[in-house]
């Protein structure tokens, strides 16, 4: 019947989310959670991702996360200045989550004028 809603108990209605599309993948992640958990670890369409998001402004990076032909897991540290960084587990280099620049560690540099992540998407959430 046109204009009937079904209801769906997962999300509040105006409940926010991001959504990637990458490879005829797709992958949905509520805001709600990435602001409990910013960093999340997944696959789309087969290719290893991670996300980040920055509650503060209301960004989110989606980069691919296999760095020099390996599989990396990312968390996420605040420094003493109390800017927001990405964790590589396996190297334990810490990385600029929006320039994807290592700035310690086995990445320190990076590999390009990029940095060691390739960016998939940067979404400015309005």
């Amino acid at each position: 019947m046109i204009g009937e809603t079904v209801d769906d108990d997962r999300l509040a209605r105006k409940d926010k989310v991001l959504g990637i599309g990458h490879d005829g993948g797709t992958k949905t992640f509520p805001l709600s959670a990435l602001e409990t958990n910013p960093v999340v670890n997944d696959r789309v369409a087969g290719e290893d991702m991670v996300v980040f998001f920055q509650p503060d402004t209301q960004t989110v990076l989606v980069c691919r996360r296999t760095l020099d032909g390996e599989r990396s897991v990312f968390g996420q540290e605040v420094d003493e200045y109390g800017t927001v960084l990405l964790r590589d587990v396996r190297t334990r280099s810490r990385l600029l989550p929006f320039t994807g620049h290592g700035i310690d560690g086995e990445l320190q540099g990076g590999t390009t004028g990029t940095g060691p992540l390739r960016r998939v998407v940067l979404v400015r959430l309005v």
